[in-house]
């Protein structure tokens, strides 16, 4: 259960529809993904009937954001701020389903907002087909915040920021140097992990041993961005490879084959000693 988001049908739930034109609501949609947080343009961009409580969504009437949420299948999420050049984690935690449409999330750490650090945050939740998710929950004013996220499917998640003055107005907390997950592997440390000639020795890497899947290059089916998260432990060596953002099996599977081939790091330090570090990297995929 832990696994998936199921719609439930009991008459005490949230109703969602799409306008101008409707969508079938998904039976069995799955969190599991990447999703973005899209703003609304207008406010009514989201409405709700009176008499019948059902929510309406106008998703002409939504703009991409800048922020990812990230679901594994192990009931884990992962919130990312993201920029035209780099990914940045404002939170993370685990998550339980709980009936009629709600979830709560076990907030490990959030950067963005202490309100929620370290507690449970329950939220009404509701797909619109299997690409749309509104969210509802009560914030630290005791208002309630309404919010839409969008499947993140196949799409560059870099292609945000249309201008710097986007990028300058946007304010996020960097995770501390020294922050460690459960595991003991480091968020942040004072010497992050380095590729052999560095980020364009990285590139070049990846320009020379990264093949787009012969299968899908007839069809040219599959186009844009996988995102890999790995840890670089203190030998160097690129393990714990996980796809973050998949784009297609066969890409999925060609970015962590090069991930795996790559040369030995310098490992990353903290406080002079050599440290396990995540590192994620973002892979393009162009037929």
């Amino acid at each position: 259960m832990k696994k998936q988001l199921f719609l439930w049908t009991s008459m005490v739930c949230l109703m969602v529809t799409a306008s101008p034109s409707a969508q079938v609501i998904s039976k069995d949609p799955s969190l599991v993904g990447v999703w973005r947080m899209h703003n609304l343009q207008t406010k009514d961009a989201i409405t709700i009937v009176p008499l019948t409580g059902e929510v309406k969504l106008d998703t002409t009437k939504l703009v991409p954001g800048i922020f990812l949420k990230i679901v594994n299948e192990h009931a884990e999420f992962t919130n990312v701020y993201i920029s035209a050049t780099a990914i940045s984690i404002t939170g993370y935690g685990t998550f339980d389903i709980l009936p009629f449409n709600k979830y709560v999330e076990h907030v490990e750490k959030s950067y963005t907002n202490s309100f929620f650090n370290g507690k449970d945050n329950t939220l009404v939740y509701q797909f619109i087909g299997n690409n749309y998710l509104i969210l509802s929950y009560v914030n630290e004013r005791g208002g309630r915040v309404w919010e839409v996220w969008k499947r993140a499917v196949g799409e560059n998640p870099y292609a945000v920021l249309s201008t710097p003055q986007q990028l300058s107005e946007t304010k996020t907390n960097p995770i501390p140097k020294g922050e460690k997950d459960k595991k003991g592997i480091y968020m942040a440390v004072d010497e992050m992990p380095n590729f052999s000639g560095g980020q364009e020795g990285l590139t070049k890497y990846l320009q020379t041993n990264l093949h787009y899947p012969q299968l899908l290059v007839e069809g040219k089916i599959a186009k844009g961005i996988v995102v890999v998260r790995f840890v670089v432990n203190t030998k160097g060596k690129a393990e714990q490879i996980e796809v973050l953002n998949s784009l297609a099996p066969l890409c999925d599977e060609e970015a962590v084959r090069v991930i795996e081939s790559m040369p030995t790091w310098t490992p990353g330090k903290h406080q002079g000693k050599a440290v396990p570090v995540y590192y994620t990297l973002p892979i393009r995929f162009v037929p």
